[in-house]
């Protein structure tokens, strides 16, 4: 329950997530927004058992990252081996990276036990361009909660287009 508070905490604060906004959402879309918030700033703190801990129980699992340079990392696995995994890549990264995030257009579509949700993210870093990308997320629901199944991003460089602007009358 304490991780829960805290990752709750970190989504209200770290998020253009309002408190108003997490009021009006059903109880599900709130716990999925906040397992996804959690597992980002897992990242981001470098916390391998957290961010694993947001993943579920069951073998199976996938993740799929497209780079903006073209390049594809793909995993698969089970908890503990994602766990091996992060204890790895957090090695080879700045420890902690003092990115914030802001998770907006939530697209959240429950079914029973199992959930499909996509949505935009920028990371901010004070010495870094920011960062865009349209994530990908599937979950299930487990008896602690919703967990992730699959993830994917897509990291891209926002284009700004004049042409797109509307006018003003």
């Amino acid at each position: 329950m304490k991780h829960l508070l805290n990752c709750l905490l970190v989504l209200l604060t770290l998020t253009s997530f309002s408190p108003v906004m997490a009021q009006s959402l059903p109880e599900n879309e709130l716990a999925i927004r906040t397992v996804i918030e959690c597992e980002t700033q897992a990242y981001l703190n470098r916390d391998a058992p957290r961010q694993a801990a947001c993943w579920a129980t069951e073998t199976g699992l996938s993740q799929r990252i497209s780079l903006g340079d073209g390049k594809l990392v793909v995993a698969n696995g089970d908890r503990p081996s994602l766990c091996r995994g992060l204890a790895t890549c957090f090695r080879e990264l700045p420890d902690p990276d003092p990115s914030t995030f802001v998770h907006t257009d939530y697209r959240i579509r429950i079914r029973g036990e199992a959930a499909f949700v996509t949505f935009h993210q920028a990371m901010y870093h004070p010495a870094r361009p920011d960062s865009h990308s349209e994530q990908v997320r599937y979950l299930e629901r487990e008896a602690d909660g919703w967990k992730i199944v699959h993830t994917s991003a897509l990291y891209y460089e926002p284009i700004f287009d004049k042409s797109l602007m509307t006018k003003k009358p």
